[in-house]
């Protein structure tokens, strides 16, 4: 009977004691986890475990699965840094402006000049008058008939401004001046109401002065020149004087004709203060009783030195003016030609 005891008890405190023994075994922080299910023990004496036993971390979930690397993202392209200005160099032909080749252009605004003309007149007019009831005038040679004395000096002062780059004006004044005398007269002349008869003398004046006012419009123009149209007016005075030694026959008439003009202008500096110009202006209108053909062609070659300018040319002043009604009073008609060469002496400014 006490076998069976002892049997007993051993069989069940054994069981009992290895557990415990196991827990005491484990190592602190092992990480061992409990069981899911708690078994409760039976009573038995208490195990002292031998340290204190420290709760083993919590597990950390997974990591996430691993994600492809993104793909390289390009460097930017350095900006190149914008260029420094360069300092502007001055262009080859400004360097010309101080030399020889540029001579004449650093005065370009205009010139004040002085033209000397050598112009040969031949002119024939026509002059009526009513004379006891008729009309009379006879056509008149002035330079074969009245012998003329021609060429003769003819001055002109003229001045060229340029206010601004494509714009410039032209304002002149000139004078002539001829004188002829006939010892004996070929044929009878009738002028202004007077009657010169055959073999008598006769001495002739003949007085002009003409100013001009131009504007022109340069649509290529520059330092050394320009070329462009013009328009303006002209204005003669004509002093017309006939008389006789031997006869009381004296005629003294004046005439003032204002002429609309329209041409063409145009001057260059080729290099050394050497240039050229030129000028062609005309009319051919009739207004009222006027009627006027008119056509001033000049050229010239010039020469500009810092305030100097000297000039050569040719001027052919070519015009034929008729007012009022053929034979009828008052009627008068000048076709004449002046031609000559002429010199010109000026200052640049």
């Amino acid at each position: 009977m006490r076998r069976l005891i002892v049997v007993f008890l051993a069989s069940v405190l054994v069981p009992l004691a290895v557990p415990a023994q196991e827990t005491n075994d484990q190592k602190p922080g092992a990480g061992v986890q409990p069981s899911a299910t708690a078994q409760p023990q039976a009573p038995g004496p208490a195990v002292q475990p031998s340290s204190t036993v420290q709760p083993a971390p919590a597990v950390q979930p997974a990591a996430p699965a691993a994600q492809p690397a993104p793909a390289p993202v390009p460097k930017p392209k350095p900006v190149p840094a914008p260029p420094k200005p360069v300092p502007v160099q001055p262009a080859p032909a400004k360097a010309e402006e101080s030399g020889p080749m540029a001579w004449g252009t650093d005065y370009r605004h205009g010139s004040l000049r002085c033209n000397w003309w050598n112009a040969d007149y031949s002119s024939r007019f026509k002059l009526v008058e009513d004379i006891s009831g008729e009309p009379v005038g006879t056509t008149v040679d002035i330079k074969d008939i009245l012998k003329l004395d021609t060429p003769a000096s003819v001055w002109e002062a003229e001045v060229w401004w340029r206010p601004s780059n494509r714009n410039r004006l032209f304002l002149s004044y000139m004078f002539s001046s001829y004188t002829g005398h006939a010892d004996i007269l070929d044929e009878k002349i009738d002028v202004g109401g007077e009657t010169f008869p055959v073999n008598v003398d006769v001495r002739t004046k003949l007085a002009n002065n003409r100013g001009t006012f131009y504007y022109q419009f340069m649509p290529w123009a520059n330092e050394r020149g320009g070329i462009g149209p013009i328009i303006g007016i002209e204005f003669y005075n004509y002093l017309l004087e006939l008389k006789s030694n031997a006869t009381d026959e004296k005629v003294s008439e004046v005439f003032n004709l204002p002429i609309p003009m329209i041409g063409l202008e145009g001057d260059y500096i080729f290099g050394y203060g050497l240039g050229i110009w030129g000028k062609a202006s005309w009319i051919g209108a009739s207004f009222a009783n006027i009627s006027a053909s008119y056509t001033n062609l000049e050229a010239g070659l010039q020469w500009k030195w810092k305030l100097l300018m000297l000039g050569v040319g040719y001027r052919a002043l070519m015009y034929d003016i008729e007012i009022g009604e053929e034979d009828e009073e008052g009627y008068f008609r000048v076709d004449t030609d002046q031609t000559g060469v002429f010199a010109t002496i000026g200052v640049n400014f």
